[in-house]
């Protein structure tokens, strides 16, 4: 039996700053790293995928993408280990946290149909109650921040090479920018042709026992087997030949799962994400902490690039423009100060009041004696 948990750990920053913090980071954006951790109790490696934000989200796409991507070296670490095909032997059994968005989505079921067609005998899903979990994913990502911790770190790769310091750890960059990196797109149009979706209501359950595409359901894992729902989501056709055209339509022509790889994947590649404006110029704001050979991985900020015919306009633009270093800025000749509102409280001004009657008016003498 496989045995994996899996989970999605905390974005991570980058740059990642370590005793001492510029005040520009506190207040401005920073470019995110996405980690999903694979704890592998089989054998007791932990894998852990890092990609920038660009690359792709966390939503259906890129959760198969990255089972896609493990699964296929499973597979050849299996297949090298013995003669055996794990689709014949092994039982693949997923640990996941009750996060109905990711985990338990429709385009996620059908992959998970997918693996037991393809990859595995059979799956077994078991879903955390609600609540923290403290599973062993979430010990990865611990054991990956402390190693972070008091390190200044601007480029994903020395990211990665901080949490392989940690032997149980297996940290691998996912780089978008090589063209050759796991993200795809259109899951959900290639696995409807072949599955069918889940009932409705099917999300209140937390156990889940997927056998060459047929389900069977139980709310706990104690729950009798006359309380059980059993089910197919298979379409048209039997497992086989299910399988047989399903591996044509991922793949193409190479119908070896011993030799496949996720440069054959026929669907289409996500496209680089493009951050906001918004965020751009805002992360643009800390550049000046950052070494100038690690600026090259960052977004331009397309306000900062002047333009071709901006660059050589005079002496005079030029030097309105400068500024002194510690002191005041320097303003052209002719051009009025500008009126900004002072930051805090206004002072308190005295009361001027003007033809008002003492207070003595009010009084009468009082003879004494």
């Amino acid at each position: 039996m496989q045995i994996q948990i899996e989970d999605f750990g905390g974005g991570l920053p980058l740059p990642n700053y370590g005793n001492r913090r510029p005040s520009a980071d506190y207040f401005n954006s920073n470019l995110m790293l996405h980690n999903f951790v694979v704890a592998d109790l089989t054998s007791g490696e932990n894998n852990v995928f890092v990609y920038d934000e660009r690359a792709q989200g966390k939503g259906a796409d890129a959760l198969c993408n990255l089972r896609l991507f493990q699964h296929l070296r499973l597979r050849q670490q299996y297949r090298q280990a013995s003669n055996e095909a794990p689709e014949n032997t092994h039982t693949l059994l997923l640990i996941l946290d009750n996060c109905v968005g990711q985990n338990k989505s429709r385009v996620v079921f059908m992959f998970y149909a997918m693996l037991s067609i393809v990859f595995y005998k059979k799956v077994l899903l078991l879903f955390l109650l609600p609540g923290h979990s403290h599973n062993s994913a979430d010990r990865v990502v611990g054991w990956c921040k402390r190693n972070l911790k008091g390190k200044n770190l601007y480029d994903p790769g020395e990211v990665v090479a901080q949490m392989n310091t940690t032997p149980a750890i297996k940290a691998e960059f996912l780089d978008h920018r090589t063209g050759t990196d796991p993200f795809f797109v259109g899951w959900k149009a290639l696995l409807s042709k072949y599955f069918e979706s889940m009932p409705d209501g099917y999300t209140a359950n937390y156990f889940y026992e997927i056998d060459a595409g047929v389900v069977t359901t139980r709310h706990l894992v104690t729950t009798a087997d006359q309380n059980a729902d059993t089910f197919s989501i298979i379409g048209n056709g039997d497992a086989g030949s299910i399988r047989k055209v399903l591996l044509g339509d991922l793949f193409g022509s190479e119908h070896d799962l011993d030799t496949v790889t996720m440069e054959n994947v026929q669907l289409a590649r996500q496209a680089p994400l493009s951050l906001t404006t918004k965020k751009v110029k805002s992360l643009s704001l800390k550049y000046f902490s950052i070494p100038p050979q690690y600026l090259a991985y960052y977004p331009v900020d397309p306000a900062s690039t002047p333009e071709p015919n901006e660059t050589t306009c005079g002496s005079e633009q030029t030097n309105s423009n400068d500024e002194t270093p510690g002191g005041k800025r320097k303003v052209a000749v002719g051009v009025p100060p500008q009126s900004k509102k002072r930051v805090g409280r206004p002072p308190k001004l005295p009361r001027h009041i003007t033809k008002s009657p003492s207070i003595l008016t009010f009084f009468s003498p009082v003879k004494t004696g």
